[in-house]
């Protein structure tokens, strides 16, 4: 497998604080490493860094193809910009060295990808945090990146807005973009990640290599009325855990019982959103 990018004993220093201690890391081409750990252990210095947002304080970082583009996801967007979509896009990407008819013919292609085109000059103070985060990936991919660093990608989303942003995420990287990201919902990264590493205290502590995408449980996820969410679910034996928030329902199961869960969960009236498998014990780290 082709390696894009290489970190080599990555230190970075604020005041009288070693954050990052001498990382290691290569960035492979059709990976997806998810990068966890507690705040404030130095996942978004790394990213940063890795983004050029940044500069370390010793170590370097390589880019190993003559041709390498990066885009960056950062965790906040300014919620309150005056602009437009194509007024943010236009200016952030006469920055970043894109000519205006590049950017229009590529914004146009994001925004029929996105489902954004009816709001494309409405001001983005005015739009969701689903949107907003559309709009943050869209400035993110502008250029066509090799690899984009995301941090946080699906913070302070609700539902529906998360699997949006999880379904661009999975489009991406089927169209060949490798991609490093942090993220404390544990599903996701259990779902996505090619890689996973721990940095803990400014050093990683963990790193596995998720080879088998294959699971053992699977997460069910669904509507249904919460009385009957009891009567026909919870207190079977199969069942491993639920969460259930008003009629929204999470359900954990074998794999090899899941199908017997489906057909009781749509004969009851319920809804089914999302079916998830999940990697057993790789998140049992952090």
């Amino acid at each position: 497998m082709q390696n894009l990018l290489k970190v080599e004993n990555l230190k970075k220093k604020y005041a009288n604080t070693m954050v990052l201690k001498k990382v290691n890391l290569n960035i492979n081409k059709g990976s997806i490493i998810a990068v966890t750990g507690e705040n404030g252990s130095g996942k978004s210095t790394l990213l940063k860094l890795i983004a050029g947002i940044n500069t370390p304080t010793d170590g370097k970082i390589v880019n190993l193809t003559n041709s390498l583009k990066l885009g960056f996801v950062p965790d906040k967007f300014p919620e309150d910009t005056k602009f437009n979509i194509y007024e943010y896009m236009y200016f952030l990407g006469s920055i970043n060295g894109l000519s205006k008819k590049y950017i229009e013919s590529k914004l146009n292609e994001l925004l029929r990808k996105f489902n954004l085109e009816e709001h494309s000059t409405k001001r983005i103070e005015t739009f969701s945090k689903g949107m907003m985060q559309k709009i943050n990936i869209m400035q993110g991919i502008l250029n066509n990146p090799d690899i984009l660093v995301l941090d946080e990608p699906l913070s302070g989303l609700d539902y529906h807005a998360q699997r949006e942003i999880k379904n661009i995420i999975k489009s991406l990287h089927k169209s060949g973009v490798s991609m490093i990201f942090t993220s404390h919902e544990k599903e996701f990264i259990e779902e996505i990640s090619t890689r996973i590493i721990n940095i803990d205290k400014g050093v990683i502590s963990f790193e596995k290599k998720i080879e088998d995408k294959d699971a053992s449980n699977v997460k069910i996820v669904f509507f249904m009325k919460p009385s009957l969410l009891r009567d026909e679910l919870i207190n079977r034996s199969q069942i491993k855990s639920v969460e259930n928030k008003n009629e929204l329902c999470s359900i954990v199961v074998r794999y090899e019982q899941s199908d017997e869960i489906l057909k009781s969960i749509l004969n009851n009236g319920g809804s089914v959103s999302e079916v998830i498998r999940i990697n057993e014990g790789v998140y049992h780290f952090v």
